[in-house]
């Protein structure tokens, strides 16, 4: 039903839905991938459980297998925003209603490597200037998680969108009243005209429908992190994996 159980937390719902974006949507999810959930169930609500989960994962997954096959790009790092997506051009389609994010951020999270799903950079914690860290992951998540209000207020303390770039006032507050499928179909309809608006058809049934390409300073930022980590591996006499990174 998409509304979890908040556990402690249950009088605090009201406060919760303050903050974040459906608290109760991400207890489902995270309750749906979490084994412990499954084990303390009813062997026979356990069952139909499991049921409904592997149903629900294999039609996704034969989806994706059919787009591949229909040669739509799919991602398949779950270290990257674009796992488990179709991808059209600049045009990302997600199908598993909100269940993708846990597992990528998960993988991060494990692994300490970050994917750019714009640039395809890999971005090691720790590693090259100004350093990711498991901390920015686990930051990163929670802000595209907060509530409308709560994240315009977040947005303008830190004088940045959750993206890293400078705030339009106009356009922040016109997100917050604007339908969500409407503005897919607007960023849509800015990159490929009338055809535009059709590809954002799956969003009203649902399907998660995001449209954009690296700015110019996202790119100087990778070009240069790739020549950074390419003189690194040369250093550390890896010769092959630096062409590989730079091909």
């Amino acid at each position: 039903s998409g509304r979890g159980k908040l556990g402690a937390l249950e009088n605090s719902a009201v406060v919760l839905n303050s903050v974040f974006f459906s608290p109760r949507l991400m207890a489902s999810r995270l309750n749906l991938l979490n084994p412990i959930y499954y084990a303390k169930l009813e062997p026979f609500v356990r069952k139909e459980a499991l049921k409904s989960l592997f149903t629900f994962a294999g039609t996704g997954l034969s989806i994706l297998g059919l787009a591949k096959m229909g040669g739509v790009d799919v991602g398949i790092d779950p270290r990257s925003a674009d796992f488990g997506k179709m991808k059209v051009g600049n045009t990302r389609y997600d199908i598993w209603g909100g269940f993708q994010q846990y597992i990528r951020i998960g993988t991060q999270l494990i692994t300490g490597k970050h994917i750019s799903s714009t640039t395809g950079v890999e971005t090691t914690v720790g590693e090259g200037y100004k350093p990711l860290t498991r901390l920015d992951i686990l930051q990163r998540a929670i802000e595209t998680k907060e509530a409308p209000v709560f994240s315009f207020a977040i947005s303008l303390l830190k004088g940045k969108t959750l993206l890293g770039k400078e705030i339009d006032l106009k356009s922040e507050i016109a997100q917050r009243f604007i339908p969500m499928v409407i503005q897919d179909m607007a960023d849509l309809y800015e990159e490929r005209g009338l055809s535009g608006i059709a590809m954002g058809t799956p969003a009203i049934f649902g399907v998660g429908v995001q449209t954009y390409s690296p700015d110019a300073s996202e790119v100087v930022y990778s070009m240069n992190s790739v020549l950074s980590h390419y003189k690194e591996l040369l250093n550390r006499g890896r010769i092959q994996d630096a062409q590989e990174l730079v091909n």
